[in-house]
């Protein structure tokens, strides 16, 4: 473990010290115990107890004791993630166009029609009952291209979009009205609650990932290592030292001066807005695909059927 000032000369001494011998490594968290060796694709936390797990392999597990035991979900599909509105209305959504919806906190799933050339990877709600969920459409040519689902009534129904664009993976909300869709082809994003859309395209790197703190502190990762952050919603974004070349796919920032990044065999954490990190590179063989903050506690998620919880 080493704390780094975001200087050159600090990411140089990140590859030749690594982590240090300490036992007060903050980002050496406690282990889940998920049944498999399989990746985890995407994970979903109601509280430190109650969570939900979907698994590379098309499998899906639920826990009810903070991760002690795990049951496998009898979905009829083969979910990339789940998320939650509240504790008893909740949404599966994954690969050939499969969505499900439960009212009863998962107990049981009913099915929601859609294309079967659809594969769904994010999904998110801008307040009780307007929703997005973005993903890719395998069109004849063979190009995956991205599609918008939205949703006006809790997500009992949705109407689709395909766009122009390359397929979607993330999306993120900039409190209130600010929606922020990740893609092949850069960023789509709307103002206004997603009454019109814009686009930029890629500036020439890769944003796998996207966490606004509050209304307008924000912080963005991607491939190779990049990071960028923003002070005023996302209308502009300045590049910051990279803490190494290592892809950076999952983010979470529960309050505002706290960030945590993970990625290609790599946690972060910040507790100063980014002017010092935290960074172990030592401690996980684990490509790490999903994160999420739920009350003092944050949960990453990866490759060898890893989920770990950090203690804030």
């Amino acid at each position: 473990m080493v704390y780094l000032k975001t200087t050159v000369l600090a990411i140089l001494l990140l590859s030749l010290i690594g982590c240090s011998a300490k036992n007060d490594n903050l980002l050496l968290g406690e282990r889940l115990n998920l049944p498999t060796s399989a990746a985890v694709n995407g994970i979903f936390f109601l509280d430190g107890k109650t969570g939900f797990a979907a698994i590379a392999s098309g499998e899906a597990y639920q826990t009810t004791d903070g991760g002690k035991t795990f049951t496998k979900l009898a979905l009829d599909g083969s979910p990339n993630d789940f998320y939650f509105l509240n504790d008893d209305i909740g949404f599966a959504f994954g690969r050939s166009g499969y969505l499900a919806r439960t009212e009863d906190g998962g107990k049981s799933w009913s099915r929601i029609a859609t294309d079967s050339t659809y594969d769904l990877r994010d999904m998110v709600f801008l307040d009780k009952g307007h929703g997005y969920v973005v993903g890719s459409a395998n069109m004849l040519e063979g190009k995956n291209t991205g599609i918008v689902g939205e949703s006006a009534d809790k997500g009992l129904t949705w109407s689709f979009q395909v766009t122009e664009h390359a397929g979607f993976w993330r999306l993120c909300v900039a409190p209130v009205d600010h929606v922020w869709i990740l893609g092949g082809d850069g960023i789509t994003y709307s103002t206004d609650k997603g009454v019109s859309w814009e686009h930029n395209g890629s500036r020439g790197d890769t944003i796998r990932a996207m966490v606004f703190s509050d209304i307008i502190h924000g912080w963005s990762v991607g491939d190779r290592g990049v990071l960028r952050k923003t002070s005023d919603g996302g209308w502009s974004w300045t590049d910051k030292v990279r803490l190494g070349m290592r892809n950076l796919t999952c983010l979470a920032s529960p309050e505002l001066d706290i960030v945590y990044l993970g990625g290609d065999r790599f946690l972060g954490m910040t507790t100063t807005q980014g002017r010092m990190w935290l960074v172990d590179t030592l401690n996980y063989v684990t490509t790490f695909n999903d994160c999420q903050s739920v009350g003092k506690e944050v949960f990453f998620a990866g490759s060898g059927g890893t989920i770990i919880r950090l203690k804030r």
